[in-house]
């Protein structure tokens, strides 16, 4: 629950305020939602380290921001929602393509060395008492420039400090799915915002 609040709310509340109702209906909206969220704590995470807080302090600025986007989209004017065959049609799409990918990245999310990497600094990140993007497996200090700042690991490591979750378990049965229903949904959104979309006649 609370990685979805993460990826999910302040993107879905932002894109009431900013984006045309064509942006915004649809499955194509779970991609815009996701997209604009990341860029939400990005911003919230950036100033917690130049402020130098610790993660208490990070999730507090988070939350704040959140509470005034929920504002801002309960003040935002009402727009005319798409069609509803069109919505239908782009809902069916998404379905259609879960039913083949979920259960294929179900089996196999997770295999990877690079995850394995990935997870040692998300444990490491949520270790520690604020943002630190030192390596954390040969103990040299160093930071990896691939690593030098990383808002998809410090929103793993939020969720891990906040619930305690394993992160083997997050990544590979939560953010994974999650990837595959935003990557459709970004197919379908841009197809619609092409101005074309996969329904339309030839």
């Amino acid at each position: 629950a609370v990685i979805v609040a993460l990826l999910l709310l302040p993107g879905y509340a932002l894109s009431a305020v900013l984006c045309e109702a064509d942006a915004r209906s649809g499955p194509g909206r779970i991609a815009l939602a996701f997209s604009l969220s990341v860029a939400v704590f990005g911003a919230s995470a950036m100033v917690t380290a130049l402020s130098g807080l610790e993660w208490a302090g990070s999730v507090r600025l988070f939350a704040g921001i959140l509470v005034c986007l929920a504002a801002a989209a309960w003040r935002a004017v009402p727009r005319a929602s798409a069609p509803c065959d069109e919505a239908r049609y782009e809902w069916l799409a998404m379905l259609l393509a879960l039913a083949v990918l979920l259960p294929v990245v179900a089996r196999f999310a997770g295999g990877g060395v690079d995850d394995w990497w990935d997870l040692a600094y998300v444990r490491a990140l949520a270790d520690r008492p604020s943002f630190d993007f030192r390596e954390p497996m040969f103990g040299s200090d160093r930071v990896h420039p691939r690593f030098s700042w990383s808002v998809w690991l410090l929103l793993q490591a939020l969720v891990r400090r906040s619930t305690g979750a394993d992160v083997v378990d997050l990544q590979s049965q939560v953010l994974a799915p999650i990837v595959c229903i935003g990557s459709v949904s970004a197919v379908l959104l841009l197809a619609r915002l092409d101005g074309t979309g996969l329904w339309a006649p030839d």
